[in-house]
């Protein structure tokens, strides 16, 4: 940590209390692929914590996220469609409100999308482990809009064949 680092809080915030950030630099996209997103977090959970800042200036109590707003748009949608409250616990870690833009970049620009072969890889693997591929407990489809397309028309998987691993 440097010196003009702050000490990070981990902590979980109730969903209704977190708003995106005006400092969030991720501005066009953002709603691409919420759906999956969505999806993966009802499966699996919130995996990566949000960053947030407190506002001095909220008379609400809300946080503002600096960094996870594609999540909190995901987490919005559950809570709309009543698969996880309103008041959900959310894991965030807090930081001083005047890291909001540099922590937002980093978070954005720093990451590296899987190559197509080791997700080609992967969706393999669970298919080998015995995952279903149709139906409401699918683990590997859920995740690839062709097959989640199928799962909730009820599409059999020979009719995905040569659109996704497996």
């Amino acid at each position: 940590m440097t010196a003009t680092q702050t000490q990070a809080t981990t902590t979980t915030i109730p969903l209704n209390k977190l708003i995106v950030s005006a400092d969030n630099v991720r501005k066009t996209g953002g709603g691409v692929g919420i759906d999956e997103l969505a999806a993966s977090i009802s499966a699996h959970g919130v995996l990566q914590n949000l960053i947030v800042r407190f506002p001095e200036d909220d008379a609400k109590g809300r946080y503002e996220v600096i960094a996870g707003g594609r999540r909190l748009a995901a987490l919005h949608m559950l809570a709309k469609s009543k698969k996880i409250a309103k008041t959900f616990p959310v894991p965030c870690v807090v930081r001083a409100p005047d890291e909001a833009t540099e922590l937002s970049l980093a978070e954005n620009t720093k990451r590296l999308a899987m190559h197509p072969a080791d997700e080609f890889a992967a969706y393999h693997a669970l298919s080998q482990q015995g995952a279903p591929a149709c139906g409401d407990r699918a683990t590997v489809w859920r995740f690839h809009p062709a097959c989640r397309a199928a799962a909730e028309t009820g599409e059999c998987q020979s009719s995905l064949a040569g659109r996704v691993p497996g």
